[in-house]
This record gives structure tokens, sequence and C-alpha cells, in this order.
């Protein structure tokens, strides 16, 4: 996928304005405040239908303005067909979403067109931040490589509601769970059972893809990462598995949950480490191993996502700045040899690290 234009309207700094990208990779530069992070985030929204910036749609229109309005042309070089996403956002944070001119309905509709993969200053906290961080990054991943999966989430969210809902009402009043409760357990733990299971196997794939990256350009390192899986408890499909479980689960785990009044196990609990030499990152890594991680993790959703042949556009905002010469100028390798768009922003004294001869630069 390769994106052609980008077109602003009431859009943070931007009143009116188009972007033309001629290039599979585009350099934004530019002074603090000229908007290069908006056309990243811009573009970024228009995959996910979030920002990475704000919890509320309505904040990426300027203000006094009543509506903005996003639209990205691109191209799908795989079966030689140009495509056009177009949202419109309103100050209620109502969306209007079409798909070459036809109208959609969210996420699952977009991501088997357009795909991208951001790293912005804010992705550290995939490596230093909380077990929050971790786990939306993975369903986010895991998401983007097999949209397929995305009915599993949306029923196990469904049913964890459910649970919560209940175990925060007459549970409280019963010294057992009613038999309707013990149906939701059951299929609440079948659901996570799969999505361990599909994380537990993304997650041994981002590790082998780890290890060949820093073993092909940045051989100088010489800690091993690892990442391993963390689940409160672990969950299957299997019937005769839930039969042991729902033992323990009405003895010990029940009386827990109804005092707590929400559940006590599941997916939306779980976390990975990732581990330097067997040592967590989180605790022990340094500032700048912690983002050279990051960025390698988000290099390899990118390297995946080619490799089922469904090729995300990598957008990388201002991120180089923090590496000395030569981790810059390695970093800068690997996504030159990406087979994929690479748009990336930097503030205008880090130019020389690039040459308009090899790329286009975009000047703000």
């Amino acid at each position: 996928m390769i994106i052609r234009s980008l077109q602003l309207e009431n859009i943070r700094c931007f009143a009116s304005q188009r972007f033309d990208l001629q290039s599979n990779f585009v350099v934004i530069e530019g002074n603090n405040g000229a908007g290069k992070t908006s056309i990243l985030e811009s573009l970024h929204y228009s995959c996910y239908l979030r920002s990475f910036r704000t919890r509320t749609a309505r904040d990426l229109i300027q203000e006094g303005k009543e509506h903005g309005f996003i639209a990205v042309n691109f191209y799908q070089p795989r079966y030689s067909l140009e495509e056009k996403i177009s949202v419109g956002i309103g100050r209620d944070s109502k969306k209007f979403i079409r798909l070459n001119d036809e109208p959609v309905q969210g996420y699952k509709d977009i991501i088997d067109h357009y795909r991208v993969v951001t790293l912005t200053a804010d992705d550290l906290s995939l490596i230093s931040g909380e077990p929050e961080e971790r786990r939306s990054f993975i369903n986010a991943a895991v998401l983007l490589q097999q949209p397929e999966h995305i009915k599993s989430f949306r029923e196990y969210s469904r049913l964890l509601a459910l649970r919560n809902a209940y175990l925060a009402g007459p549970a409280q009043r019963e010294n057992k769970p009613s038999e309707e409760f013990l149906v939701w357990t059951k299929l609440f733990w079948q659901h996570a059972g799969e999505i361990q299971k599909i994380r537990i196997e993304y997650l041994s794939q981002l590790e082998a893809s780890l290890r060949m990256i820093l073993q092909e350009y940045l051989s100088d390192i010489d800690y091993q990462v690892t990442l391993a899986y963390q689940a409160k408890e672990l969950c299957d499909t299997e019937e005769a598995r839930f039969n042991d479980f729902g033992m323990k689960y009405i003895s010990h785990i029940f009386e827990k949950e109804r005092y707590w009044q929400r559940s006590l196990f599941g997916t939306h609990l779980d976390d990975f480490s990732i581990l330097l030499d067997g040592r967590k990152a989180r605790l022990f890594a340094s500032r700048g191993q912690q983002k050279l991680l990051a960025y390698l993790i988000k290099i390899v959703q990118v390297v995946e996502s080619i490799r089922l042949h469904n090729p995300a556009v990598f957008l990388v905002d201002d991120f180089l700045t923090d590496f000395d010469k030569s981790k810059a100028q390695a970093c800068l390798t690997i996504i030159k040899q990406l087979a994929t768009q690479v748009i990336l922003t930097i503030p205008l004294e880090y130019e020389r690290l690039f040459s308009s001869q090899d790329h286009q630069i975009i000047k703000l």
C-alpha cells in the first residue's frame, strides 16, 4: 500500500491543506508546532479511527470550527487499485466514514484496505509503562496482522461486561454462582484461552524477528531479547481443562470475585515481559535501550505485515533524535530497506541525515 495524498480541512493547525506524497520514503521536517505530528496523526486516525494524542475526536478539530475532514488517497500495487478513505468529524465527536465513497461502520471495514503502524515518543511506555500499555499494543498488533480475530475480542469484552455486572449485583447476596453465570464463565474462559493462544504465538514470532534484526543490523549489541507471556490464569478451549478449573473457581475464585465485584482472571489482566538477558527491561534497561526496543518492536510489526502480503505504511514521529549517530544510522538503514512506504518526521536541525535526492522531503 502506498499513500498518494492527504487532504485536511479544519484539522489541528491546518485550515485547508493537501500533501502529495511521491516517494516510498517521505521525510517531513519543520520546527515544533509546524504540524508534523498532526499529519501523522491524521494518517493514523484514518486507519484506527482514534488518535494517538487524545481520546476525544473533537480535539482534532480547529478551535471555532464545527467539523473537520480527513481524506487519504492510496494505491494498492498488489491489485493495481486506487482507493480513498474519507473521515468527517463533528464537534460532538460523531464520525462519518467512507471507503471509496461508500459508507462504512468502523475499523474492521478499513483494515483490509488501509494499514499503518505508528511509532511516537509515547510508545516508550510499551517498554517502561503499565501492563495496560502492553495489552493494548499486543491486541492492536494481533488485529492488524489477523483482523478476523476481532470477533473473539469483541465477544470476550461482551462476556467480561456481563460477568462484572453480575458480580456487582446479585452475586453479592449469593453463596454460589447461578447456572447462567457459570455458562458465561465457561464461554469467557474459552475465549480467554483462544486470545491467549493468539497472543503467545504472536510474541513468539515477534521475538524471533527481533533477534534476527539485532543480529543483522546491530551486531554490536550483546544482550539477548526474550518476550515472556504472563497470565493470571492460563485458560483453554478444551472441556476437560475447564472442568478442572471450574472446581477451583467455585471453591475459591468466585468468593474473591464476589468480594471485589469484578472478574479476577482473563486476558484483560494478563501482561508480557520484555527481558534483556533475563532481566526486565522496564526496570533495568537504560532509556536508550528502551527506546531502541520500542523502535525495533514497531519495525517487526511492519515486517510481519509485509510477510503476510498486507504491507502497512510505517509512520515514525521524531523518534531518531535521542539515538547517537551510529544507532540513528543503523535504524535508518533498517527502515530504508523495508518493502513498504515510510513517512518520517524530524526537526529542522536533523535534515543533515537525509538527502533530497534519495527521498521526498516536505518542509513545513
